[in-house]
């Protein structure tokens, strides 16, 4: 329902023509001789001015490089306040929902720092990139193992807690190439750190599920979910988990310190395997401040050409699965509300061979973090979430979330995807 609402302006007017109460000598109180009606008039005019504020509102569009006019996917869109956020698709688009009145938005890319832009009209966003005033090869006498534990304990110790993290989370899966499973979910992370330990638990507050899959490849897809398991999603968005693979002896590797024309320092670490090394080792980079050693960002995935050398578990007188891709992105965010993850990506791919029988899973999770909240009080076990997917206890959807909240937007390729399901789901079910 909309309400009317009197500007600010007007309700300021009206207060000044209404006559305070006065006190007399008993103590009690009278108004003089004035309707009550203006009373009640002021009164529901105040409120509706509250109601009003408090109504949503959406922007959304397209964030573009102002010179290419390529869409830049991954950008942080938020308030300046830093409680709600949004984040471009591959695509460049966005939706932003705030309970604020904006006239402006902020938008934060490592490649083009982070700048306040009046909300356009025609929802089209032309950012630029930093002009770098420097871009050379880091001279120190560190190894990049070194400088990456530096970046790590620092990033950790800086990480806020107790915190509230509210994220629209989504999975999608595959079997044999052909996509069978679909959920996605409001996931809030209660992240709490004690001494040198972090403790994450999750409440999942609404879910939707699609899936047109077998028994068989149920259980295929459940060798995955011990892989990438929502409960510990934001463990792979942890920082620790850089320092557990990465060492210079495998690895070739640059360090470079680049400098903006806003002055924004930050080391890039670029690494990737040594020729002949036959290991499933990663090729990707880390981006930390020169100065904070806060991390910003992390990429890293499996080359192709060693998904041969991929680890094999074997199961006597069964099978062996191999586990191929790997993919994993992280975002970092630090403003107001403090330094944590905005936005994490997983991909796991695994090759399986049962009885002969040979099948790839592979399941692909991300999630937004859009609304932040600080000092809160640890989640009791009974409204924690005990599954490791979304799949494993579908909820009943209790409304369209996906639509209502910060999430991030699917694209066109998705959403026909998500599509094809249920219409495949209605027909199996028919």
């Amino acid at each position: 329902m909309n309400v009317a609402v009197s500007p600010p302006s007007k309700i300021k007017e009206e207060l000044s023509k209404f006559e305070y109460p006065r006190v007399i000598a008993n103590g009690s109180l009278r108004f003089k001789k004035r309707s009550f009606s203006r009373l009640f008039l002021v009164s529901f005019m105040i409120f509706s001015f509250f109601i009003g504020n408090a109504q949503e509102n959406l922007i959304q569009g397209v964030v573009l490089d102002s010179r290419t006019q390529k869409p830049i996917s991954f950008a942080l869109i938020g308030v300046t306040s830093g409680t709600y956020n949004s984040i471009t698709n591959k695509n460049g688009t966005f939706k932003l929902r705030t309970s604020q009145v904006l006239d402006s938005i902020q938008i934060s890319h490592l490649n083009y720092g982070s700048k306040t832009i009046a909300v356009s009209k025609v929802g089209k966003y032309l950012v630029a990139a930093s002009e770098m005033v420097l871009d050379k090869v880091l001279v120190t006498n560190k190894t990049n193992s070194e400088l990456l534990k530096e970046a790590v304990n620092a990033s950790e110790d800086k990480l806020t807690s107790p915190i509230k993290l509210s994220t629209y989370y989504r999975e999608f899966a595959k079997a044999d190439g052909e996509y069978v499973e679909f959920a996605d979910g409001l996931c809030n992370y209660y992240i709490t750190k004690k001494r040198k330990k972090t403790k994450y638990m999750l409440e999942v507050e609404d879910s939707r599920f699609i899936s047109i899959i077998d028994s068989t490849q149920k259980e295929q897809l459940l060798i995955t979910s011990s892989f990438i398991n929502i409960r510990s999603m934001m463990n792979y968005a942890s920082i620790g988990k850089v320092s557990t693979f990465y060492n210079d002896d495998d690895y070739e590797n640059e360090s470079r310190i680049r400098i903006d024309k806003e002055g924004n320092e930050h080391i890039v670490i670029t690494f990737k395997p040594k020729p002949f090394v036959k290991k499933p080792l990663y090729i990707g980079q880390i981006i930390f401040d020169a100065k904070t050693k806060l991390i910003k960002e992390i990429s890293y995935e499996i080359p192709l050409e060693l998904y041969k050398y991929g680890n094999t578990v074997k199961f006597p007188f069964v099978g062996k699965i191999q586990i191929q891709e790997f993919k994993r992105k992280i975002i970092f965010q630090q403003d107001s509300i403090g330094y944590r993850p905005a936005y994490a990506y997983l991909e796991l791919g695994i090759k399986i061979n049962v009885f002969g029988e040979k099948t790839h899973i592979s399941s692909a999770s991300d999630f937004v973090v859009y609304h932040s909240e600080t000092g809160t009080d640890e989640l009791s076990k009974e409204d924690q979430y005990g599954f490791s997917t979304l799949s494993d206890n579908p909820l009943p959807t209790k409304e369209k979330f996906w639509l209502t909240k910060n999430s991030m937007t699917l694209t066109a390729e998705q959403q026909k995807i998500v599509d094809e399901l249920k219409e495949k789901k209605v027909k199996s079910v028919d």
